[in-house]
């Protein structure tokens, strides 16, 4: 696959991190590994600012996707580009700093979540090895994250450029480099929304043509390479809330697996998240991969919406939508997803629901704050974010009529 260069969309000497893999993965489990981002670089973008342009980088590994981490709250605007042979290189493209949300504010994933201050949303860059980028600021303490969900990356030999690889993780229970896992007796804190669990009520069961059409877990992730940390918490699901993934939109049928899988690994072990944020993702083609792990009938509180996660579902679309559209077989299948959840869950898609925002960094609302939303919304209604861009944002209203 050379897909590089249509693929990439906003999805002192280097140091290097290897994250081993899981001990029950196969050998071609996905790879993952860090640098920390070169202090050469090519010149400035502006005496003012402090931006940069990097030389060109060859990777210690082939990679799939990639993410950025850096030591402020500052909004550095990168962009970077890709090459497989350093030679073809993609267009310059921007990497959404602002990530598309986040644990619950005072929840124990927030917790144990990446010390880093700051963190870019993944970039899926096709099969690539080389990689360049630019900033509009300075971004103290920049590494740059790798995932390679084709296949175990190999180290490249040293360069003048790439340090010689470290040593990997020698325990196979920990690969991740941030995030904790769960302390033997540590209680998680009961949900400030937990889901009403009448005795004399018998939890809703998916049925029917969507239960069968969602892809589950052991599916997309067949190593079972992104396992989450712990079980997830129940909230109580009285909407949704759409999003999209910015990556580019011209995936094949066959890569989206691998593009969710390369989501889930850069949420766990970048953002230190215990598992992928958004409980659905939806692709072009109309398939829908589980997303956190439960299923349709848990209403499992994800971390795709900063302060609106314990009540409502997160549907990833899987792309950019800023100026494209969601194709028609993904409108109707999510569609149908979300009318099922309501089912299940005791809501209306086409109706209006009263929330109270939990508050947290990126949230449109203060905590407390009583909120009507539609009940399915955009993250944009929710947070300070452009989510899910405005070409899909403006088709939600077609969205709620085909799941009424």
């Amino acid at each position: 696959m050379t897909r590089n260069t249509a693929a990439l969309a906003a999805v002192s000497a280097i140091c290097l991190s290897l994250i081993a893999a899981p001990a029950s993965s196969a050998s071609t489990a996905p790879a993952e590994f860090e640098i920390t981002a070169p202090d050469r670089v090519l010149g400035s973008v502006t005496t003012a600012n402090r931006g940069t342009v990097s030389e060109p980088i060859a990777a210690p590994a082939d990679f799939t996707m990639l993410g950025f981490l850096w030591n402020d709250g500052s909004d550095p605007a990168i962009a970077v580009r890709v090459s497989e042979d350093g030679e073809v290189w993609s267009t310059w493209t921007p990497v959404p700093t602002q990530p598309d949300g986040g644990p619950e504010p005072g929840s124990g994933e927030r917790r144990r979540a990446s010390k880093s201050n700051s963190v870019s949303s993944p970039v899926w860059a096709g099969e690539s090895r080389f990689l360049q980028y630019r900033t509009a600021q300075s971004a103290p303490g920049m590494r740059i994250h790798f995932i390679n969900t084709e296949a175990l990356a190999k180290p490249a030999a040293s360069s003048g450029f790439i340090d010689e690889p470290g040593d990997p993780i020698d325990d196979p229970d920990v690969d991740a480099p941030r995030g904790e896992e769960q302390a033997a007796g540590e209680e998680e804190d009961p949900p400030r929304h937990p889901r009403n669990e009448d005795e004399d009520e018998k939890p809703v069961k998916a049925t029917g043509k969507i239960a069968k059409q969602v892809i589950a877990r052991k599916k997309w992730d067949r190593g079972n390479d992104c396992k989450p940390r712990r079980k997830s918490r129940e909230g109580d699901f009285e909407g949704a809330v759409v999003h999209h993934t910015v990556n580019a939109n011209d995936y094949s049928r066959n890569e989206s697996a691998d593009m969710v899988l390369g989501i889930c690994r850069f949420h766990r072990n970048g953002n230190g998240w215990d598992d992928i944020g958004y409980n659905f993702v939806v692709d072009k083609y109309g398939q829908i991969f589980e997303g956190r792990a439960g299923g349709l009938s848990r209403s499992n509180i994800g971390a795709h919406a900063v302060g609106f996660n314990e009540q409502t579902a997160g549907v990833a679309n899987l792309g950019t939508f800023e100026k494209d559209e969601q194709s028609k077989d993904a409108l109707k299948t999510e569609a149908a997803l979300i009318e099922e959840l309501g089912r299940i869950h005791d809501f209306k898609p086409d109706d209006k629901v009263k929330l109270v925002s939990g508050g947290g960094s990126g949230n449109r609302y203060p905590k407390g704050k009583k909120v009507k939303l539609n009940t399915i919304s955009g993250h944009k209604d929710a947070g300070q974010t452009d989510c899910p861009g405005s070409k899909l944002y403006g088709q939600l209203k077609k969205l709620r009529k085909l799941a009424r």
